[in-house]
């Protein structure tokens, strides 16, 4: 499908979501990305304060088209994580995210990457009813899935694998691996989404858990991808 095709696409199914003019974003990598690909990376949501960044997740969208080739924003976005501006890239959670992927044996603007939620929020615990958020977001995502096709989504944190996981319908087994930080733990699972058996990794979230100081879970991610 041409890419202008795609992006109509996820601008009708954002439209239906009532979201599309609340701040936020929905792709978190290039249209040149929305292709067949064996990886997607799916957070929670963006961060940030809504009130002080307030262009919408229709705005952000429909700029795709303007942006250069292999923009990404893990590597071309400056954040301001608690307040300090960091120069483009080099925010911790946005260089541990690219140490993530190119560990795995990625280019990191080759990876299609989005959030499951398309709202900004501070941080999940302002991020009211999120789960209710998640499902009307879904068409979007069922749309990329349908273009991207991945064999392995990367799930940063936790709350994602659960929700994509709830909408395959069936039951799971997940395999847990330890992540090296106290108790915190990575997960695999493998569902049948959208016709399709597709893995699923989580790890901490990398807002908090420094994965680039524990090669030996990239290691064992990258096990679990190439199986």
């Amino acid at each position: 499908m041409p890419t202008d095709h795609i992006l109509s696409a996820l601008s009708h199914a954002l439209d239906a979501t009532g979201l599309g003019d609340f701040p936020g974003k929905v792709l978190y990598s290039g249209l040149e990305t929305l292709k067949p690909g064996k990886l997607l990376v799916l957070g929670l949501n963006p961060g940030g304060d809504p009130a002080a960044e307030t262009a919408s997740a229709r705005s952000h969208l429909a700029s795709a088209a303007t942006r250069g080739p292999g923009w990404n924003e893990y590597l071309d976005v400056s954040w301001r994580p608690g307040g300090r501006l960091y120069p483009p890239g080099q925010a911790p959670m946005q260089r541990r995210v690219s140490c993530l992927l190119e560990g795995l044996g990625f280019n990191v603007r080759s990876v299609c990457a989005s959030n499951l939620i398309f709202v900004r929020s501070t941080g999940v615990d302002t991020l009211q009813s999120w789960k209710d958020l998640g499902r009307l977001c879904w068409p979007v995502h069922k749309a990329i899935l349908e273009v991207v096709r991945p064999e392995c989504i990367v799930s940063l944190g936790d709350d994602v694998l659960d929700f994509i996981a709830a909408q395959s319908g069936q039951a799971r087994q997940v395999e847990s691996y330890p992540s090296g930080h106290g108790a915190w733990n990575c997960k695999h699972s493998r569902v049948d989404l959208l016709g399709r058996e597709t893995s699923i990794i989580s790890l901490p979230h990398p807002g908090r858990y420094a994965i680039d100081h524990h090669p030996e879970v990239i290691s064992w991610m990258r096990s679990q991808i190439e199986k």
